[in-house]
């Protein structure tokens, strides 16, 4: 279907590019290209940022183009009246712009780092070049709407929305600092494991493969992430194909691609993002042996649900949900009988196996973290959370689909003519959705549920919200499919738009756009230049004391995190071990640092207990000095110092430290 896809959008472009080829559009896009390469190196030799100096080269060519070729060709082409309006065109042109400059900013950031900026703009220069001939042939100047032309427009917009967000997070995906809990999960790599206090160990093997393949950079920690989406989107088409038919299943890569929750685990590395490919991996061979027969794919079912216990143990959720389509679906009983189940539990529970093993040995400590001990949390209603946690993961657009897709509407029956995919497939899909889903709302009214636990779930109803994004001869649409039919345009358009902003924004700032100011904000920026002082500090106390101090970030986990990973990637990875033995959570005074405590046991902690040792305590928050602990368990703290952090010459936050001796 693919194959045959591509070679009638080939057939296509040659059609709608021999148009372009009339206004000399080759040649001149070279001259294009020409302006933004000399207003760039202008800009960059009279010392502007790149950000700076790529967004004006990249809006001064455009213009360029736009006043002496563009405008010209769309005020011709008004005349034709099987062509949109000069106010649409012009619209489709800023899109494409847009998302070429975006786009564009990723592959100028990481090409920063090997090329150098000033040669860093050539493959920048040409990838927003192809972009914006590519959008300028679909999208600016599509042909006349006829026949199969008509009909491939949203393959083209389906394959044009997947190729753009595919390359987009590619070319960030080592452009953008590691979030604090990336950082973590890159320090759970380093100290290898069967098992972790707050996660099952695939975060950390995962993110030691890509560190192996690409070294301890940002791209070789989220390597992981990328690939799981690709594995993702394989079983998610499979799934889809396989209830519907090969053109519903693009449109489900197009879901994958667009919805923020699955956006973000194709590029942030955390337990989302294998937990997500188990999780599709494991919808689909369930969907093959319950409702397509087939006794071998219980082995890829308990494959996938181990490897899925190893990833994030809220995959245990779909169990409960496999025993009720058992019990309720009558084709399904059989394999009560069959020993294909039980080889299927059996293999889910050896993969899982060395966490179990990991979990005795230090008395169920990540079970009773994840389990009984958020159980015994306050009670606290976040209903109301969760309902906006699930806005977010899935845009409005995105909500509303899922809700319509579990509760269609009976008017939108014909008579005679069930609504696809059947009862046995629709009860599949709803029923693997519905179970998690009810079991967090139930949570959710007593306790606090995070922001991104329902995610995985929205797997089992991608296919249903696939399948009614379009017209379909099998229903009359009513009101509401219609208008969530027109709302998937502007909210696919909104979001690839929205997503590169905010990675462009992220990698490289905005000219004139000042860093948000906020503890929370600041997560985001300034972890290198943090790592830098904090290296300066600790190089001036071994030179005039002769002592190697002891780093202690003073927040749970991140501060400690980000400074072990930027200060060993400053320095090349030679100073890793000393970092790692170097760098610690606030447990010494009795506080919460997660694997810290396991990490740096307590007869490391007494090596430090003499009077000439040094600590250096970094902090964000004021009142995580805590002077009360820290002086009982036997510290004094000199003055507090401010730690000013910049990118690019402007502030994006605030450190502190402060330096701690023996009493």
């Amino acid at each position: 279907m693919l194959t045959d896809c591509l070679r009638e959008l080939t057939s296509l472009a040659g059609e709608n590019l021999s148009m372009l080829r009339r206004v000399c559009f080759g040649i001149l896009g070279v001259l294009t290209m020409s302006v933004d390469l000399a207003f760039y190196l202008l800009l960059v030799s009279n010392h502007s940022t790149p950000a700076t100096a790529h967004v004006l080269s990249f809006f001064a060519a455009t213009a360029f183009f736009y006043l002496l070729i563009l405008r010209r060709t769309l005020e011709k082409s008004q005349q034709r009246a099987s062509i949109q309006s000069t106010w649409r065109r012009h619209g489709s042109f800023l899109a494409v712009a847009l998302t070429a400059m975006f786009l564009r900013g990723g592959v100028l950031a990481t090409f920063t780092e090997l090329l150098g900026v000033q040669s860093a703009i050539l493959p920048a220069i040409a990838v927003s070049a192809i972009i914006n001939y590519l959008g300028c042939a679909f999208f600016v100047f599509p042909l006349a709407e006829k026949g199969s032309h008509r009909d491939l427009r949203w393959k083209v917009l389906a394959l044009a929305v997947i190729g753009y967000t595919f390359l987009l997070r590619l070319s960030y995906l080592g452009a953008t600092d590691l979030l604090p809990q990336e950082a973590y999960y890159w320090n759970y790599a380093q100290h290898l494991s069967n098992g972790y206090l707050d996660h099952p160990p695939m975060v950390a093997w995962v993110i030691w493969l890509g560190t192996v393949l690409l070294g301890d950079t940002e791209m070789g920690v989220r390597l992981g992430a990328f690939v799981a989406w690709i594995v993702t989107a394989f079983f998610c088409f499979r799934l889809t194909r396989d209830l519907f038919d090969p053109s519903t299943a693009l449109r489900a890569l197009l879901l994958l691609a667009i919805l923020p929750f699955f956006f973000s685990t194709g590029m942030v590395m955390t337990p989302d993002a294998p937990i997500v490919a188990c999780w599709a991996g494991l919808l689909y061979f369930l969907e093959r042996s319950l409702i397509g027969g087939s006794r071998s794919a219980w082995w890829g079912a308990g494959v996938c649900a181990g490897l899925g216990m190893l990833s994030k143990y809220t995959i245990a959720l779909l169990a409960p949900a496999i025993l009720l389509f058992l019990l309720i679906d009558r084709q399904s009983r059989r394999w009560f009988l069959k020993p294909e189940l039980y080889a299927a539990l059996v293999l889910a529970i050896l993969f899982f196996a060395p966490v179990i093993i990991w979990n005795a040995e230090h008395q169920w400590a990540s079970f009773v973290f994840q389990g009984s001990r958020r159980f015994s949390d306050s009670l606290s209603f976040t209903f109301p959370e969760l309902v906006g946690s699930v806005l977010l993961l899935l845009t409005p657009t995105g909500a509303l689909a899922a809700l319509v897709a579990l509760y269609p509407k009976t008017e939108a029956k014909q008579e005679g003519i069930d609504i696809p995919p059947g009862r046995r497939k629709r009860l599949f899909v709803s029923l693997f959705t519905l179970f998690p889903l009810l079991f967090f709302v139930a949570f959710s009214l007593v306790r606090t549920a995070k922001l991104n636990w329902t995610g995985p779930l929205w797997l089992g109803l991608i296919p249903l919200m696939a399948w009614q994004m379009v017209p379909h001869e099998t229903r009359r649409p009513g009101r509401l499919f219609k208008f969530l039919q027109r709302a998937w345009t502007p909210t696919l358009l909104l979001f690839i738009l929205l997503f590169g902003l905010l990675l462009h924004f992220w990698a490289l700032g905005l000219p004139g756009v000042s860093y948000p100011k906020g503890a929370d904000v600041s997560l985001l920026f300034g972890w290198r230049d943090l790592a830098r002082k904090i290296d300066r500090i600790d190089k001036e106390i071994q030179i005039s004391k002769g002592i190697k101090p002891l780093v202690v970030g003073m927040d749970k986990c991140y501060i400690t995190s980000e400074l072990i990973f930027y200060r060993n990637k400053q320095g090349g990875g030679k100073e890793k071990k000393e970092l790692l033995s170097y760098t610690t959570g606030r447990h010494l005074f009795g506080m919460d640092s997660l694997m810290y405590r396991y990490w740096f046991p307590e007869s490391r902690i007494n090596q430090f207990r003499n009077e000439n040792s040094i600590l250096i305590l970094v902090t964000r928050e004021l009142h995580e000095l805590n002077n009360d602990l820290i002086s009982s368990s036997g510290w004094k703290m000199d003055k507090l110092q401010d730690l000013g952090l910049k990118r690019d010459g402007m502030a994006v936050g605030h450190y502190y430290y402060v330096l701690a001796r023996p009493k």
